[in-house]
């Protein structure tokens, strides 16, 4: 009979505690969600061009919105300058979203240029531009429009010396610096 009390105290103490807690619980039903949003891209729509120049001690520079500028005149062929024109990108992406632009080598950066052979002569330098809007306008904090697009330009400042020999100059070229062009969220 001792037993039979004992058991019945254990089983009462337990149905009050579970009552207890019972009085004191809440719950609510919660919802995981997510946006899928559209992965970035990026376009190369141009080149950086600096079209032709004469072999000479000085720089042309290129840029967006802007004239080229020679700084010695004696550099320029006169009518015959070729297509001028910095590099143009389009990245895609969601938008209103802002993104950001990266280069290798940087923006500010010194791209090598060779006609292919080796040595001073094949040899010319560019430093990059900073990154423009259509404008010319430094692109801070770059932003795609309503359509999830933007397009934006690289120029440069090329410099040739009068040792320079005739031919095509190119980072492309053997012994020129790769250039790459990065968007991300």
């Amino acid at each position: 009979m001792k037993n039979a009390i004992k058991l019945f105290v254990a089983v009462a103490v337990l149905a009050v505690a579970g009552i207890a807690s019972a009085q004191n619980s809440s719950s609510v039903n919660a919802t995981a969600s997510a946006r899928i949003i559209k992965p970035i891209t990026l376009v190369k729509n141009a080149d950086l061009n600096f079209g032709n120049i004469i072999s000479g001690a000085g720089t042309l520079t290129i840029a967006q919105n802007a004239a080229p500028v020679y700084s010695n005149t004696a550099l320029k062929p006169g009518s015959q300058v070729g297509t001028q024109n910095p590099a143009s990108f389009t990245m895609t992406g969601e938008p209103t979203f802002s993104y950001n632009i990266t280069s290798s080598p940087a923006l500010g950066g010194t791209l090598t240029l060779t006609d292919g052979g080796s040595g001073p002569a094949h040899t010319a330098s560019c430093v990059l531009g900073v990154a423009t809007d259509v404008t010319g306008a430094t692109l801070s904090n770059p932003v795609a429009d309503a359509s999830g697009t933007s397009t934006f330009y690289v120029g440069g400042v090329l410099t040739v010396t009068a040792g320079n020999a005739a031919g095509n100059y190119s980072n492309g070229n053997a012994g020129g610096t790769a250039w790459s062009m990065t968007v991300a969220y």
